[in-house]
């Protein structure tokens, strides 16, 4: 074949021109949707049967997509009772959301989210907390983070700190009741999976709750010199620290900075892309960043000649996240309030967990 004669080039994969190929309409993207929420069929979402019907296209008039109950008579679609409930939006949209939100570094935000996809700022907002909802581990599939984990706290909501010199530990700062600001416990395993959770305090036992949800028993914790962590880690295997004030950043194996990388993650994803999160939702912020985080896989190479050993780190392909995602799908809800904000209606069916942005 000639130079002039090349034939077409085929779009990468995970790329957008990619996606738009592979679900070119609504159909492939409806047909997308129902074989990653419903993988083992549909079911009715108003009372669990699966013995329902999906409405033909010739001999009645009805929207598509909409299947009905034979026991209880319900109608339902692949998005009644999850997040998109009662959406007004193509599915191809909420797609294209999605591949948007997951393919990111550190987030998208809402006006630049509503200018890609061709919405309201305020459309955009709730499309980006109804994904953030599924992303809460919530019913607890993830394993506990194992073998070796590094563990942190920071505070959210403020500027980056000044750069520290050696002459910081001779001020004095007068005593007070504190920082008011909200707290963050993020915990790193060396095999690459993290965990992370608005707290209360960041005391002994605010701490150890978190490491109790996140972390097994049988871990070694790696951490600074925080008191509240060498306290909350005497339930666990090990405990090692280094103490920044002696210049201490690592001793061998013995360091947290995978752990404080992923608190400056967190930090960046709000001075640079969101600028501000209220504190009602910030653990949705963290849960997102959180799940696209553990899409990373940690790939060991060693050396036939010399036996290095290397690590190199690759996200997982689009479908797999998305699949990953959607499977928590049915029973999550988020709805638009009289106020204009978020509202989460009570679970659907006993089994299925409280939101914890629900209000008490």
């Amino acid at each position: 074949m000639g130079r002039g004669m090349a034939g077409k080039r085929a779009p990468r994969v995970n790329s957008l021109e990619w996606l738009e190929a592979k679900y070119p309409t609504e159909d492939s993207a409806r047909r997308l949707f129902e074989s990653l929420i419903w993988p083992h069929g549909p079911h009715c979402p108003h009372c669990g049967s699966a013995e329902v019907w999906r409405f033909r296209k010739k001999g009645r008039k009805s929207r598509a997509g909409l299947f009905e109950c034979r026991y209880c008579s319900g109608q339902f679609t692949v998005t009644t009772k999850t997040p998109m409930h009662a959406t007004k939006l193509p599915l191809k949209v909420w797609l294209r959301a999605l591949y948007l939100i997951l393919i990111s570094s550190k987030g998208v935000s809402s006006v630049i989210l509503g200018k890609q996809l061709g919405v309201r700022q305020p459309t955009a907002w709730k499309i980006a907390h109804a994904i953030r909802e599924m992303t809460d581990d919530r019913d607890g599939d993830e394993p506990l983070l194992g073998k070796i984990v590094e563990v942190d706290t920071t505070f959210m909501g403020a500027p980056p700190r000044k750069k520290k010199s050696r002459f910081h530990k001779y001020v004095w700062n007068p005593p007070g009741k504190g920082s008011a600001r909200p707290q963050v416990a993020v915990a790193a395993s060396r095999d690459g999976r993290v965990a992370a959770a608005v707290i209360e305090k960041s005391d002994a036992q605010n701490v150890g709750r978190f490491l109790d949800r996140f972390v097994s028993k049988d871990a070694v914790i790696m951490s600074d010199d925080d008191r509240a962590i060498s306290r909350a880690a005497k339930a666990f295997k090990e405990h090692s620290t280094v103490t920044h004030g002696d210049d201490q950043f690592a001793i061998g194996s013995v360091h947290a900075n995978r752990a404080e990388s992923l608190a400056s993650l967190l930090k960046r994803a709000q001075l640079g892309v969101f600028h501000f999160i209220s504190r009602k939702h910030l653990q949705r912020y963290v849960d997102e960043l959180m799940f696209r985080r553990n899409q990373r896989r940690v790939i060991t190479h060693q050396s036939i000649k010399d036996g290095t050993v290397t690590q190199e780190i690759r996200y997982r392909n689009f479908d797999d996240q998305l699949a990953d995602l959607l499977k928590r799908a049915v029973g999550r809800q988020v709805r638009r309030s009289r106020s204009g904000g978020l509202e989460w209606p009570p679970p659907i069916a006993p089994g299925f967990a409280l939101a914890p942005s629900a209000s008490p």
